[in-house]
């Protein structure tokens, strides 16, 4: 009994430590044909689900760019090609949604869905993105071979080498265009910029079926009979190889009282576009040409020929001449009873020019009496603008309230459109004065509603203020950009140490200060105006602590130096005073030069 007890004791001991490592491995062998199980049970639904959800996003985008939502169609685009990177149909449809979105992310996108660059549909994409160097590098790789294709190719071609301004590859792409389809609208467009391309180089030469082909146009009674005759012109007057008297192209675009006014409106528009050769070819043909437009709007009430000469009067920068044609055609620009809406339309557009040229002459009475009248529509903020500078007169930085209620009501007439928005402003940069643009920008930091835009104003008002000189507006505007822009601290220095340089520092300001050189420690401006600000407050012992621990030479900067010599100058340390003073100093406002004169007087009285 006690042997077997002992044999049973040892077994159990003994299988304590060898069995115990058998279990382990034949656990361990469980689990691993457990896990080799589960892995190719994954691997065979992995496959399926991937597919699965390719297909199925797929189809999202598809119906996501149907019901006009392309921005939904590209997120699930791109969840589809995730699943599976080949989905050719998915890379179809995040193009697709790409284009609809002008998305820059397109053009890899096509280069993925075809290969390569080298497709129509990439030059394209290409050059509404302003890409040159790739539409460029498209459109080499691309040869057509359809009629449908060369239109188009050439169509792009001409494009592109107007962006890049390649007048010799524009050549060879209206040239193309032009033989590719020439009874096409296409084709007779590609043909006439051909030809004056060819009249303002001066050292091209039209192909002879294409030269033939508008000398044929020229005989012809209709509207390509015009524009022949004014490129036939041009051309003839270059060059002194025509056969022919160029005058006698002109003579076919002349006005006469049997004309209709259909016909009236294309010849004007012609003569308008042989007067634009004349001026480009420094050729006296263009006064003759306008003389003829001014006496016919002088004679009779025409206000949609009238409105053509203003234009291209105001366009050539003609002012004086824009404000005495007007009057001498003020019948024209009056609207009567019987005139049609296009009519009105038309007279107000004419209106707005003479007005504007008014303000670029500095006629303010003539102003006002141009912005009476109908009312201006869509271009109603332009009036309010053209009032509002009338009644600035000759102020400079500010301007009247008169003046300034007439520019609140233009911002709030334009607001809501960018475009017209844009058009104010550089209205009121051209009139001038600098009152008129900082009080523009005022009303839209003020009444917009857009971060972004009052944050734009704000920034150019800073800027305009620290150009001038203001430190009032230099303080307000910073201010607001502060609480506009809260994390960045910079606002929030030039806020305070504008305070610091006007008559009376306030305790709130050395607080602040205190409070933003805690948070911005490596700052030598928030340190330098932190100082000021403890020195005009009478804590000298402080403010000179505070320059004692910078970096002494980077107190030496232009910007740093003058408000050190303000510093120690209030300590009466002569010595560290004139060593400041003596540096080249930066100082953008009156104030500052003015603190600095009346420190540096006091020592010199107390010296």
């Amino acid at each position: 009994m006690k042997r077997k007890r002992t044999t049973r004791a040892i077994s159990r001991g003994l299988g304590r430590r060898s069995l115990a490592p058998v279990n382990v491995r034949r656990r361990k062998g469980v689990y691993w044909k457990a896990g080799f199980v589960v892995a190719v049970v994954l691997l065979a639904v992995a496959k399926p689900y991937s597919s699965w959800k390719g297909e199925r996003f797929t189809e999202r985008a598809a119906n996501s760019l149907a019901s006009g939502n392309p921005s939904q169609a590209a997120l699930e685009a791109r969840v589809a090609l995730a699943a599976d990177d080949s989905n050719s149909v998915a890379v179809g449809h995040l193009a697709e949604a790409y284009e609809k979105l002008n998305d820059r992310r397109l053009l890899p996108v096509l280069e993925q869905l075809t290969g390569d660059k080298g497709t129509l549909r990439y030059a394209r994409a290409a050059l509404a993105f302003g890409e040159i160097d790739l539409a460029k590098q498209s459109l080499a790789e691309f040869h057509p071979s359809a009629t449908e294709e060369v239109v188009e190719y050439s169509k792009l071609g001409i494009l592109w080498a107007e962006m890049a301004k390649d007048s010799g590859a524009l050549f060879t792409h209206l040239e193309a265009l032009a033989r590719a389809n020439a009874d096409s609208e296409a084709g007779e467009s590609a043909l006439l910029k051909l030809a004056g391309l060819v009249a303002l180089s001066g050292n091209m030469t039209m192909p002879d079926d294409l030269y033939a082909q508008l000398k044929e146009w020229a005989g012809r009674d209709d509207a390509l009979s015009l524009d022949a005759n004014v490129l036939l012109w041009a051309m003839a007057s270059r060059d002194p190889n025509v056969p022919v008297q160029s005058s006698r192209f002109l003579d076919r675009l002349k006005i006469t009282d049997s004309d209709s006014p259909e016909v009236i409106n294309l010849k004007s528009a012609a003569q308008i576009r042989a007067m634009d050769f004349a001026v480009a070819f420094e050729d006296d043909a263009w006064m003759g040409l306008l003389s003829g437009l001014q006496q016919r709007v002088t004679e009779q009430r025409d206000p949609t020929l009238s409105g053509v000469v203003l234009q291209w009067m105001h366009r050539h920068q003609q002012y004086t001449e824009t404000v005495d044609a007007a009057k001498r055609s003020s019948a024209s620009l009056e609207p009567t009873p019987e005139d049609d809406d296009d009519v009105v339309r038309r007279i107000v557009l004419a209106r707005i020019l003479v007005a504007d040229a008014c303000a670029r002459i500095n006629d303010w009475q003539g102003v006002g009496r141009w912005c009476e009248g109908p009312p201006w529509g869509s271009h109603e903020y332009l009036r309010s603008l053209l009032i509002a500078r009338a009644l600035s007169g000759a102020s400079t930085d500010s301007i009247p309230v008169p003046a300034a209620r007439w520019l609140r009501l233009a911002v709030g007439q334009a607001l809501e459109n960018p475009a017209d928005l844009k058009s104010l402003e550089l209205a009121a940069r051209t009139y001038g004065p600098r009152g008129l643009w900082i009080e523009l920008h005022r009303g839209i930091a003020s009444r917009s509603t857009d971060n972004s835009l009052r944050t734009s104003s704000l920034a150019i008002i800073k800027k305009v203020a620290l150009e001038s000189g203001n430190l009032v507006l230099f303080r307000e505007a910073s201010e607001q950009l502060a609480e506009l822009i809260p994390d960045d601290w910079g606002d929030r220095h030039n806020a305070l140490f504008a305070a610091t340089l006007m008559d009376t520092v306030p305790a709130s300001t050395v607080s602040a200060l205190t409070e933003l050189r805690s948070e911005q420690p490596d700052s030598v401006d928030v340190a330098v105006s932190l100082s000021l600000a403890l020195a005009r407050t009478g804590d000298l012992e402080k403010a000179v602590q505070v320059l004692a621990v910078l970096d002494q030479p980077l107190l030496a900067a232009p910007g740093i130096a003058p408000f050190c010599a303000i510093v120690y100058a209030l300590a009466g340390d002569v010595e560290l005073s004139r060593k400041y003073a003596d540096k080249p100093a930066e100082l953008h406002f009156p104030e500052s030069q003015r603190l600095l004169t009346q420190a540096m007087t006091t020592l010199e009285a107390n010296g």
